[in-house]
């Protein structure tokens, strides 16, 4: 019988926990976080928290699984890299170490993995975590009773869920956003926006707006040669994603299509599947790493559980569009 996967997805005012076994949805649940405001993205009750995660596996029949867990994006840092080919004599230490070199690495975990290899060199995408968040994440599981499998922020798990090689996607919750712009397959920008407490609809839709706008902005100055084209599918999800002031202000702030959300998984029909993005995207990454996902998945995974180095690569479609934006 196959192993289920358990995804889990605490931001600061929820948790959503699905249930998947080979490629069909069999439970999830979502409960209010009752452990206090967070601080930089760290629970101030981990033990309290673990144990609300324990209790809402209990009540929704979720039981043993793989856990894969989710990584606020806040305060991190991402940036798709050119480095020089290998030598013959280059460790992955020696990467690891131009990576380090070219982010900012002061209190952060750092990931990465190349993504296309040319004549011109290999680009890598490198993504770095607060180490604090990691780690509060971790005793969180802990408090729970979990072993966790495997941890990926929440922008890589967004960007495999729409699995499109061209995308802008907005995750919207009560307390932040995270916006990816998706280029041949590989986000180019990954953003985690903290919104204020105590905003109206208007003014939360207002902020959102003015946010996916200067996204859109900052990636077309960056990539002058590899503009998004107009039919880039537009993705709202999160749990404000039927908000209607909302889906408005964010079709007038950019000239793409709405695009509806549908996973390649199966699931019930009552599945609010907008607001269960994140936690489907952790799944299908992991059926993927079991050779499960279906045709045409190609999540582009970086889990923050092990160590710094991968020798994971894109599949070769994708190496071949990167190739081309060089």
């Amino acid at each position: 019988m196959a192993a289920k996967i358990i995804a889990v997805d605490i931001e600061e005012t929820t948790i959503r926990l699905l249930q998947v076994r080979k490629n069909r949805i069999e439970r999830w649940a979502s409960a209010a976080v009752d452990a206090g405001p967070t601080s930089d993205g760290v629970t101030p009750d981990p033990a309290r928290l673990g144990s609300q995660v324990r209790q809402l596996m209990r009540a929704s029949g979720i039981n043993s699984g793989q856990v894969v867990l989710s990584l606020s994006g806040l305060y991190s840092v991402s940036r798709v890299l050119t480095l020089p080919l290998p030598s013959q004599t280059e460790t992955e230490g020696v990467l690891l170490g131009l990576v380090q070199e070219a982010l900012p690495a002061g209190g952060l975990t750092l990931r990465y993995r190349v993504i296309s290899a040319n004549e011109a060199g290999r680009r890598v995408l490198a993504l770095g975590v607060p180490s604090d968040i990691v780690q509060g994440q971790t005793t969180v599981m802990q408090a729970a009773g979990l072993r966790v499998y495997a941890m990926e922020p929440r922008t890589l798990a967004l960007t495999t869920a729409v699995n499109q090689e061209w995308a802008v996607i907005i995750n919207v919750e009560p307390s932040s956003l995270d916006l990816v712009v998706v280029a041949t397959g590989i986000p180019s920008i990954m953003r985690t926006v903290p919104l204020p407490t105590g905003l109206d609809a208007e003014e939360r839709a207002g902020q959102v707006a003015l946010a996916l706008e200067k996204t859109v902005a900052f990636y077309h100055e960056q990539n002058p040669l590899l503009q998004l084209p107009s039919d880039t599918p537009l993705f709202l999800v999160g749990s404000l994603a039927e908000d209607p002031v909302l889906r408005k202000s964010v079709t007038d702030a950019v000239p793409y299509p709405l695009a509806t959300f549908e996973p390649s998984l199966e699931f019930p029909s009552y599945l609010p599947c907008s607001q269960h993005a994140v936690t489907i995207g952790l799944a299908l990454s992991q059926l993927s790493r079991r050779g499960r996902a279906r045709r045409g998945a190609r999540p582009l995974f970086i889990d923050f559980l092990r160590d710094g180095r991968t020798r994971e690569r894109a599949p070769p479609s994708r190496a071949a569009g990167d190739a081309a934006a060089n």
